[in-house]
């Protein structure tokens, strides 16, 4: 009976943890009408190593690979739309972002 409660316990906290930090294989693009500033942390809730916006004088748009999702943030792989990649990180989930390709 004990093995079969730690096995169950075991599964479930498994479980949990495999939504809790579910991939996500999709792109993303900033709203072009946003003029904010998107900060890029090194780790969930960590420190803000990169401001991301737009380059609106050079018409170079952020796109964003989501590679990693937790309950309040994304991992992404941040790009400009001509100049490529900006750098990898965290950011948190807002209403600027639009799904543009993916599996969610």
């Amino acid at each position: 009976m004990t093995f079969f409660l730690m096995t169950f316990l075991i599964s479930i906290f498994g479980s949990a943890q495999s939504l809790k930090n579910k991939k996500c294989k999709c792109s993303i693009l900033v709203d072009i009408n946003f003029k904010g500033i998107i900060n890029l942390f090194d780790r969930p809730n960590g420190k803000t190593y990169k401001k991301l916006k737009h380059d609106f004088q050079n018409e170079d748009y952020l796109l964003l690979n989501i590679n990693g999702k937790n309950d309040s943030m994304f991992y992404v792989i941040a790009n400009y739309s001509i100049n490529g990649i900006i750098g990898k990180g965290w950011i948190k989930r807002n209403g600027n972002i639009k799904k543009i390709t993916g599996n969610e």
